[in-house]
Parts: structure tokens; sequence; C-alpha cells
């Protein structure tokens, strides 16, 4: 059963105000041939326009806004993510300050995944240098 399909089935007094919806990729193909990049881009503009749900997509492959673009993610909510455990750290970290800002009534307006994406990078500590590990 699909996310829409969940929300649908709930009584609405308990359906979520607010839908987030976020990809968090490494870039590689899936070799999907049920959902071309067309038929993706077609449920993203549904769920924006009829239900007012907001998108983010986080990738560490090259093309991540290439990629974003190509199936219908709005330029601000796309973010190339870094690669390894600190990339991660701060991919979760951008995902949650998202959630955050759909939370805080920014539902409608487009949040931006590479703010989120900035801030995060800003607030998770580095990985110390080899040198420094011991």
């Amino acid at each position: 059963m699909s996310v829409g399909e969940r929300l649908k089935a709930m009584p609405e007094d308990e359906r979520p105000e607010n839908v987030v919806v976020v990809i968090l990729t490494d870039g590689a193909e899936n070799d999907s041939r049920e959902y071309t990049y067309d038929k993706v881009k077609a449920l993203i503009k549904q769920q924006e326009d009829e239900w007012n749900w907001a998108f983010s997509f986080l990738s560490s492959d090259i093309k991540a806004r290439r990629t974003g673009s190509a199936m219908g993610f709005a330029p601000c909510a796309v973010a190339q993510a870094a690669g390894g455990a600190r990339g991660m750290s701060v991919a979760y970290a951008a995902s949650a300050d998202v959630v955050k800002g759909a939370r805080r009534g920014l539902r409608g307006r487009k949040i931006s995944t590479q703010s989120a994406y900035d801030r995060a990078d800003k607030q998770v500590p580095k990985d110390p240098k080899p040198d420094e590990a011991k």
C-alpha cells in the first residue's frame, strides 16, 4: 500500500496536517521498470498540487541536481550530499530540518533542502584528521 493510500484510509481527523517526503539516495541506478522519471514527476506534481505535500531529494551522486530536476523536484528541494559517515549524518540532520520547517507551517511553500543541508553541514562535527584520531 502506498503512503497516499494509507493516508486516504485513515479517518480524516487522524491524518497528518503536513506530509513531507524525503528521498535520500546514493544515486546508484536501481533499474526500476515500473517508475520512470516522467511517472515520478507526475506523481510528485499530483501530490503537491492536490494535497500540498512537500518533497526533498538528497543524493550523494554528482548528478543530484539533474536527477532531481528530471523527477520533478523543485530546484530548492534538491541537495547534493557528501558520501561517507559524516555525509550521512549531515543528510539526516538536513532531512530533520526540512521536516521541522514543514511542521512550523511552511505548508504550500517550497522548503529549501539545500539551505537545510548547508546549515547541517556547519553543525555536524567534522571527521577528525587521521593524526587527530589517536
